[in-house]
């Protein structure tokens, strides 16, 4: 016996049957959370293994009441004593003949589900047993009230125009589905050339759910035929009983449906435009075309597709611009071409298992032309050429997803603001070619296996975390139209230098391409000098399709400058010889006024009363020495003169200046080198123009290290 609130099961017990027609439970107040009327449900259990459930929905139902705030002790049970006259007589014979095998009777005569069993009767029972079986929904009274048959009646017409099977009336009255085999399904198709086609019986099935509101409920079976496309309307659910186990070649007590049409399922023209909804749960699908049936031609919206299981099929679920759709639990075996295709927006695609057929080329697991607002996780996809693959897509996430023996694991082409995170991929290698059977393209020959494929206009996305076993690249940049892009603690778990490739190109169709590229986890390839950085703005290079390792340093392109990964300028090394300006040793022209030193000593403010009026700071060196200077000062005052810094030279004798070179001229980092015979240089502040108020920021001296 179970109990369920509004909000969910809230209690599950057994129950003690008493007699032939009553069961007992109890209730105290530590069994149930919170208060309101509650649903009953009975699961009974026959001796043969065979199970049945009571649903009650509205007919049966118990008020918890509080006192206090507290659940109040509460002892009762439900009895039902009204079975009287011929339908008791029928209920009687019945046990009597179906004792051994509980199922034999409802399968050889019909049956009508009640709240306390299977009430079984011949068709010339209809007027006399009908009326008193049928179970009242109103709460307020009994389950039997010959009153409520009396209004239902006049509400809805004669029970005897529903039809002469029993089962319709249980359909019906219970709000247990449409059962196909109400229809006219027999379900005892071999996959061979006996059997029978239950095509018909199931669009009747589907055109009944429609009108009654109800779903298709498919009892399990050897198996269904379908030779026709079945049309279906906006909302129709198809119910399988419990789960096939994932067991396609058992053919008892599963619901197993065998086609040989394509597609399977289409939408009525007249529902195309208007959220056509679908439902598939606990069937397993075979297709026994010749060249692979499309189980589902659809738009999908608010639908759900779970626990079940599709073999042998081209493509499973051929999507338009679907949204708000789950796809989930279920088993692709042996998939032609594609799992699933189409637009997802609003979607979830989750711990599904996609097997490819390794003998088909050309083939993706999951191909979204459009992937907006779309979580795929948890699936587990093998033997595709592409495991995953994007078109286009936006504000989605790619995360936990295990892909094995696919040429390109995640395929993705413009694409903005997604993640692409902790996803694993395995046998991603060109060794598995021709592996167990697979017809590979000359490219899946030749080619590097990647696991994360980057092609074009990738924008704003984060790829962290991903990791490659027996693979030859984990992520590569093959194209152009890259920003605002983070790829950070992926791993190959084999070799270290096969993590990240980058092979792109620059794009001038793409506006700020190259802009803001945080990579790591970089493929190195060493050499001795440093080419012109090429991506300002960006933390990577491309040359010769690698990044650059220098004399054990990775080093990579900040602002046009080459830095290694803690951010430093590449060559250069060593406290800040410049000191503050504050600092005695420099010295301040004597002409300027208004001279202001910050507190911290960072900034120098001055107003000149002549042109290139001069402070300095002095130190000693060699030839040929390598200095980087950076700062912070702008180009210009704010009466649009420009700031000076020059670097002036001299020689050992007498003080001879040997030249001189301006260090800064619209840019905030110069490199210079001392000149031959040099024994001092001075690091000069000028200012251009008189009557002029100039300010210099924090300025850093670097020497050059080449170690």
């Amino acid at each position: 016996m179970k109990i369920i609130s509004s909000k969910g099961q809230v209690l599950e017990q057994q129950a003690i049957i008493s007699n032939e027609y009553t069961v007992t439970f109890s209730l105290g107040k530590n069994d149930i959370i919170g208060y309101e009327d509650m649903r009953i449900e009975f699961i009974v259990t026959y001796p043969n293994g065979f199970q049945e459930k009571f649903p009650s929905d509205n007919y049966q139902k118990v008020s918890i009441s509080t006192a206090l705030g507290n659940v109040e002790k509460y002892a009762g049970y439900i009895k039902v004593e009204q079975l009287t006259g011929e339908l008791k007589k029928q209920l009687d014979k019945f046990k009597e003949e179906t004792k051994d095998n509980p199922r034999e009777g409802i399968q050889n005569k019909g049956e009508i589900q009640t709240n306390v069993g299977s009430l079984n009767f011949d068709s010339d029972m209809l007027t006399t047993g009908i009326k008193k079986s049928f179970i009242d929904q109103s709460a307020e009274e009994s389950f039997f009230s010959e009153s409520s048959i009396d209004e239902k009646q006049e509400r809805i017409g004669t029970l005897l125009n529903l039809g002469s099977n029993p089962r319709e009336l249980v359909s019906f009255f219970l709000d247990r589905g449409v059962n196909v085999k109400d229809c006219g399904a027999v379900g005892d198709w071999n996959e061979g050339t006996t059997g029978t086609d239950d095509s018909a019986a199931f669009q009747r099935a589907i055109d009944r759910a429609y009108e009654l509101n109800t779903f298709v409920y498919i009892p399990p079976s050897r198996g269904y035929k379908i030779s026709n496309t079945l049309i279906t309307r906006s909302g129709t659910a198809f119910i399988g009983q419990k789960n096939y186990n994932g067991v396609v070649e058992s053919k008892k007590n599963k619901t197993r449906i065998i086609t040989y049409t394509t597609p399977v399922f289409r939408i009525n023209s007249a529902d195309i435009n208007s959220k056509p909804r679908l439902i598939l749960k606990n069937i397993a699908f075979t297709d026994k075309t010749i060249d692979g049936a499309v189980l589902v031609e659809y738009k999908l919206e608010s639908s759900y597709i779970e626990d079940n299981f599709f073999y042998n099929y081209l493509c499973i679920i051929n999507n338009g611009t679907g949204r708000l759709t789950y796809i989930q639990r279920n088993n692709f075996l042996n998939v032609r071409k594609y799992a699933l295709n189409g637009d997802f927006v609003d979607s979830f695609i989750l711990n599904n298992y996609i097997n490819m057929s390794s003998s088909i080329s050309r083939t993706a697991g999951i191909y979204c032309t459009n992937l907006s607002m779309t979580r795929i996780t948890g699936n587990f996809i093998d033997f595709g050429e592409i495991g995953i693959r994007v078109g286009t897509g936006e504000a989605s996430s790619i995360m936990d997803n295990i892909i094995d023996y696919c040429y390109r694991g995640i395929y993705l082409n413009a694409i903005r603001g997604c993640i692409i995170g902790t996803n694993t991929f395995n046998h991603t290698t060109k060794v598995y070619a021709s592996y167990d059977g697979r017809v590979p393209t000359p490219q899946m020959i030749t080619n590097d296996w990647v696991g994360i494929y980057l092609d074009k206009s990738i924008t704003g996305c984060t790829i962290f975390r991903n990791i490659g076993t027996n693979t030859d690249l984990v992520v590569s940049l093959e194209s152009e139209g890259y920003k605002n892009l983070k790829i950070q603690g992926n791993l190959n778990a084999d070799v270290f230098n096969k993590t990240i490739r980058l092979n792109r190109k620059s794009a001038s169709w793409f506006m700020g391409d190259g802009e803001n590229l945080e990579i790591e986890d970089l493929s190195f390839k060493p050499v001795q000098t440093l080419p012109s950085p090429t991506l300002t703005g960006s933390s990577i290079v491309s040359f010769d399709n690698q990044v650059l390792y220098i004399n054990g340093h990775m080093v990579r392109n900040v602002n046009g400058l080459w830095r290694d990964t803690n951010n430093e300028a590449f060559g250069f090394s060593g406290p800040n010889i410049l000191p503050k300006y504050s600092d005695p040793n420099w010295i301040i022209s004597n002409s300027a006024t208004n001279k202001i030193i910050s507190i911290d000593g960072n900034e120098f403010t001055f107003t000149t009363t002549g042109a290139y009026q001069d402070s300095y700071w002095s130190t000693t060196c060699s030839e040929n020495e390598k200095y980087l200077f950076i700062t912070d000062t702008p180009s210009s005052n704010n009466q649009g003169n420009r700031h000076l810094i020059e670097v002036w030279y001299y020689g050992d004798a007498s003080n001879i200046k040997l030249g001189q070179s301006t260090l800064y001229v619209n840019k905030n980092e110069r490199i210079f080198i001392t000149p031959l015979g040099c024994t001092k240089f001075q690091i000069r502040l000028r200012g251009e123009l008189p009557g002029n108020t100039y300010t210099y920021k924090k300025s850093i001296l670097i020497k050059y290290n080449e170690n």
